[in-house]
Parts: structure tokens; C-alpha cells; sequence
């Protein structure tokens, strides 16, 4: 369901935007790269959202304020405007990494060196705090 919420509005601009011809929409999709960037793009927003929220799950006391304490902590870097945190970072180097004028190949890798430490480690750190935290949890 999260996937198709978030791909369908892509799918959908890309339709409207591109949508002149079929080959169009093709075009839009495979040799612009914007399916594959998409994709990264939402690999890692998705990667950050499972590492708060698991984190999160299993640090609270019941279920109720687990999900409010987890969908609160994944707003709090946007409301607060904190641009070194996800969806900030991540919205600014797929900006950068789209109008940056690299090839297409050269996209990847421009959105992983703008968002790397906040997107990827950040998230990975997570998880193994929210491993070391199950094994400490008493669940019986």
C-alpha cells in the first residue's frame, strides 16, 4: 500500500507531463532516469521511516503511543525545518542531483554523496540500536 501511494503520484505527473505520446512516457521514464532516481529516492526515505519507527516501536511502552511517538519524530525534522535530516536532505539532493547536469549514471551517485551520512548511516545506526535494544528488552 505505501508503495503504490507513493509510486502513483509519480506515475501520474510523469503521465501528465510526458503523456503526449507512448513513447513519450517511455522516454520520460528510461533514458531521462527518472525511474530509477525515483526509486533510490524513495529507497531510502523508506530505509529512514523503518529505522525511526522500529526504533521507536520497541523503546515505548504500548502500541498507541508507539505509533504517535513514531509519526511524531518522523515530522519533527520538517517542522521544525531541519535541513540535515530526512525529508529535507533527501528532498534537496534529488533536487541537486536532477538539475545538476550529470549523466543520468552520474545521478545515483550524486544523490548518495549529498545524502549518504543522514540517509544511509544514520538509518543503519539505527537499526542496530533498535537490535540492541530488543536483545535488552524483557519480552516474555
Amino acid at each position: 500500500m505505501l508503495f503504490t501511494a507513493s509510486f502513483l503520484p509519480f506515475i501520474l505527473t510523469v503521465t501528465y507531463i510526458f503523456g503526449d505520446t507512448g513513447d513519450f512516457i517511455l522516454t520520460a521514464l528510461l533514458s531521462k532516469g527518472l525511474l530509477p532516481l525515483y526509486l533510490f529516492y524513495w529507497a531510502l526515505a523508506v530505509l529512514y521511516a523503518v529505522a525511526v519507527s522500529s526504533l521507536v516501536a520497541l523503546a515505548s511502552p504500548n502500541t498507541f503511543v508507539s505509533i504517535m511517538a513514531g509519526l511524531a519524530l518522523l515530522h519533527v525534522p520538517f517542522s521544525l525545518g531541519i535541513s540535515f535530516l530526512p525529508p529535507t536532505v533527501l528532498n534537496l539532493a534529488i533536487f541537486h542531483a536532477y538539475t545538476s547536469g550529470t549523466s543520468t549514471s552520474g545521478w545515483v551517485s550524486e544523490l548518495a554523496s549529498s545524502a549518504f551520512i543522514s540517509c544511509v548511516l544514520l538509518p543503519l545506526f539505527l537499526i542496530r540500536l533498535t537490535l540492541y535494544v530488543a536483545e535488552r528488552r524483557d519480552v516474555r
